[in-house]
């Protein structure tokens, strides 16, 4: 009775997206690889609610006001480098709170495949900048 069935993945605690407390933002940061420059945004985090205040989020979102209600996606990051299903689920929980927020749009700027597959499978479409980088849309 004690034993996980083979055929069944074993219960992951319930994940929750929120704002990340100012006490957190640098266990944020240092999760996109410190490049990120948090002044003027507003930091995202997915986490085990549960979970110690001292483990790092599973993925973390870094957004930034635009003009016309856009909100850019300056930073993304998580825990673990094979993050397909992190990237997605947070992305799922972002364009959610966003919409919310009565965001019209969202604009993610990504050349990482993983995060690019997961951006379009939340669905974001790929629309190249003036420059040829790798943007993506959401109207919401």
């Amino acid at each position: 009775m004690g034993r996980p069935s083979p055929n069944r993945p074993e219960r992951q605690p319930p994940l929750v997206l929120r704002k990340v407390p100012p006490e957190r933002q640098q266990l944020a940061r240092s999760m996109t690889a410190g490049a990120a420059d948090g002044r003027g945004g507003i930091w995202w985090e997915l986490v085990d609610a549960a979970a110690p205040p001292e483990l790092p989020a599973v993925a973390v979102a870094l957004t930034r006001d635009g003009a016309g209600g856009c909100v850019t996606v300056s930073a993304l990051g998580v825990v673990h480098a094979d993050a397909s299903e992190e990237y997605a689920e947070l992305l799922h929980g972002l364009v959610a709170a966003l919409r919310r927020h009565a965001v019209d749009a969202v604009v993610v700027h990504a050349a990482d495949r993983v995060v690019a597959s997961a951006l379009v499978e939340v669905g974001f479409r790929h629309a190249p900048d003036s420059n040829g980088g790798d943007r993506y849309l959401i109207v919401l």
